[in-house]
């Protein structure tokens, strides 16, 4: 999934957002890996994101963060948070992402970052990101999981997360928009359905379309002003029609429209 965003470029995502008007920068965001653990890595990349959002939202710039893993949230959002008022969370993915090291059957931080920006876990790390705070979980609706672990099912049932299907999004985001009007609209490709394409091998049935996702923008927008955006999780070799890139594509379009 490393891999991911430079596939996602080489496929057009730059030269189709300038097609449509936009002037777009890329901004790569690197870890110098010298003798460091993969959690030590995982944590310099998001304090790298935090300072990219921010320069880039006081530029007055859309940024729309391409990421090998949903982890890269934390750094997004404080950067948002930095550059003004705490933004709400749309996290669109197959899976919720709410493990703990103390729930988690296999130990991948990656399933940890919902759970890690809400101020379950992880916290010491995360106040090193600048601009960090833990999102209150009634400001984050969780569309699309369907693939949990049991001790992270129970967490999220005892959570006061939105859960958010297709039909009742748009009640979700009015009972959240009380409180904060940006919102953070994450995108972890393996939401999509097989059907459409494979995001990564975590790919699951009962997914959603890019028209589906498309929908819940559309619905978040009646509610928030989308501050900021990530395509996550993509791995160009489950993906060898490429289908799920140009869907990627298509939603990065649909977000800066």
């Amino acid at each position: 999934m490393a891999n991911g965003p430079k596939r996602l470029i080489e496929s057009g995502l730059e030269e189709r957002l300038q097609g449509t008007g936009h002037t777009v920068r890329i901004n790569r965001v690197v870890a110098d890996t010298t003798n460091a653990n993969e959690i030590a890595t995982t944590f310099e990349l998001h304090r790298g994101v935090a300072r990219a959002v921010a320069k880039a939202c006081a530029e007055w710039s859309f940024p729309i963060v391409v990421s090998g893993n949903c982890g890269s949230a934390l750094g997004t959002t404080a950067g948002l948070r930095a550059s003004g008022s705490p933004p709400a969370v749309c996290w669109l993915d197959a899976h919720a992402d709410f493990n703990t090291p103390d729930t988690s059957e296999s130990g991948f931080i990656d399933g940890m970052s919902l759970a890690t920006l809400t101020g379950r876990t992880w916290k010491n790390l995360a106040a090193t990101i600048p601009g960090f705070a833990p999102v209150p979980e009634w400001q984050v609706a969780l569309v699309g999981a369907r693939d949990l672990d049991p001790l992270e099912a129970a967490a999220l049932d005892e959570s006061r997360i939105v859960r958010a299907t297709l039909a009742d999004a748009d009640n979700a985001f009015r009972s959240m928009s009380t409180e904060s009007k940006r919102l953070y609209f994450h995108v972890d490709l393996d939401v999509l359905d097989p059907s459409v394409g494979r995001a990564n091998m975590f790919s699951v049935p009962g997914g959603l379309t890019v028209d589906d996702v498309i929908r819940v923008m559309e619905s978040a927008r009646r509610r928030f002003d989308i501050a900021a955006a990530a395509l996550t999780s993509y791995d160009p070799i489950a993906d060898l029609d490429g289908r799920i890139a140009r869907g990627a594509i298509d939603i990065a379009q649909a977000l800066t429209q």
